[in-house]
C-alpha cells in the first residue's frame, strides 16, 4: 500500500501551503514528549528556512505543559496537521523532502516503515530498536541530539549526504508481510524436522 507517487505528492504541498521550492520536513506520532516532539519544535526554530509538519495528535489535556505550548504556539514554519486518512498520510509522504523522526522509544516504529516503503529520505534517533535492523548511512541517517539532527537534515535537504532511499527501501522489504510469512514458516518447518 505504501509506494512513493509523486503526483501525489502534489495535493499535499497544495493543501498545506507550501511552494515547489519549499523544502519540507515531515514527522508522525502522537504529541507526546517520548516521540521527540519538542525536538521538532527546536529544530523547526533553528531552521526557519525549511518547512515542517507534524501528523497524529494527543488530546493536549493529557500532554505535558511544554508539549501543550509547543502545539499550540508553533514557530512559523510548522504546521500539526492532526491525524488524517492513511491516503492523506501516504500523500504526504510523497509530498516530503525528509522524514525525521526524534522519538526516544518504539517497539518497532511503524511509521519509520511507511517512510521507508514510500522512499523517500530518513534520519531517525540512534535507539537499539532500529540499530538492529537498520545500517547507519547506509540505510538510513541517525542523530543522537539535536545539533546532530539540524547538521544531518541540513546535508541531506542539500545533497550534501549521499541518498540512501534505494537502499532503505531494500531494507524495509525484508519485513514486508509476505517476507515475514516465508520466515516463519522455514522456522516452523525447522521445528518440525
Amino acid at each position: 500500500e505504501y509506494q512513493k507517487d509523486t503526483a501525489a505528492g502534489q495535493p499535499f504541498r497544495k493543501q498545506y501551503g507550501y511552494k515547489p521550492q519549499d523544502q519540507v520536513i515531515l514527522s508522525v506520532g502522537m504529541q507526546i514528549r517520548r516521540k521527540g516532539i519538542l525536538d521538532f519544535v527546536q529544530l523547526a526554530k533553528a531552521m526557519p528556512q525549511y518547512q515542517f509538519i507534524w501528523f497524529g495528535c494527543t488530546n493536549l489535556r493529557f500532554v505535558s505543559r511544554k508539549v501543550r505550548q509547543a502545539v499550540l504556539h508553533p514557530p512559523k514554519n510548522l504546521q500539526f496537521a492532526g491525524y488524517v486518512p492513511k491516503e492523506q498520510l501516504q500523500d504526504a509522504y510523497s509530498g516530503c523532502d525528509l522524514f525525521l523522526f526524534p522519538s526516544y522509544e518504539e517497539t518497532e516504529g511503524i511509521v519509520v516503515l511507511e517512510a521507508l516503503a514510500m522512499q523517500i529520505p530518513v534520519l531517525l534517533r540512534r535507539i537499539p530498536v532500529y540499530t538492529e535492523w537498520l545500517k547507519e548511512s547506509q540505510d538510513v541517517y541517525f542523530a543522537g541530539d539535536l545539533q546532530e539532527f539540524e547538521t544531518k537534515a541540513a546535508q541531506i535537504l542539500q545533497g550534501k549526504l549521499p541518498d540512501l532511499t534505494e537502499n532503505g527501501y531494500h531494507a524495509v522489504q525484508k519485513k514486508d508481510l509476505p517476507n515475514v510469512g516465508k520466515q516463519l514458516l522455514r522456522v516452523y518447518q525447522s521445528c518440525m524436522e
